[in-house]
């Protein structure tokens, strides 16, 4: 993405709904949920998962999105835990600030998921590299990647890379 050498590698997951799973879209509207109706457009997905070379740095901001986001939801933890602890004293302070935590708790919840998503779906294609999930084609044995958000020197670099592979297996054949 940045066009300087890669330093590391990092696993991705680029996924394609079928066209069909829309109507999972329709369970939403009908009461059915955000996170069912994820679940089932994700389980009908074809994915295609792979390791592409990036900087340090590239690496590390992909790394904080996530990091931030589990932090938080780590945190709800700790005071829903909080919260079960003080409910069960007998306390009416404790047991206030046990709903407090919970009412906390639920809001932090909220934010982290919230930004959990806004980091998987708006910034990672933003600092890391996004594909499309081509269509397969009748005959074909691999799925095939559109890669985007890429810099033009590693277009060049697969590209050369490629050329190498087809002239060594062309070579041979031709002497």
């Amino acid at each position: 993405m940045t066009g300087q050498p890669a330093e590391t590698r990092r696993r991705f997951r680029f996924i394609r709904p079928p066209a069909w799973s829309s109507v999972f879209l329709l369970l939403m509207c009908v009461g059915i949920g955000f996170v069912v109706s994820g679940i089932l457009i994700f389980l009908v997905a074809q994915k295609v998962s792979g390791v592409l070379p990036l900087t340090s740095r590239s690496d590390r901001r992909l790394s904080r999105m996530l990091q931030i986001s589990i932090a938080v939801l780590a945190v709800v933890g700790v005071m829903w835990i909080m919260a079960l602890v003080l409910s069960t004293t007998g306390n009416p302070l404790a047991q206030l600030m046990a709903l407090l935590l919970v009412s906390f708790g639920l809001m932090a919840f909220l934010l982290g998921f919230t930004g959990l998503q806004v980091g998987l779906q708006i910034l990672r294609p933003v600092f890391g590299p996004t594909a499309m999930v081509l269509a397969r084609q009748p005959g074909q044995t691999q799925t095939w990647l559109e890669l985007r958000n890429v810099h033009p020197a590693f277009v060049a670099a697969v590209e050369q890379s490629r050329a190498g592979r087809v002239s060594q297996s062309a070579g041979p054949s031709q002497a």
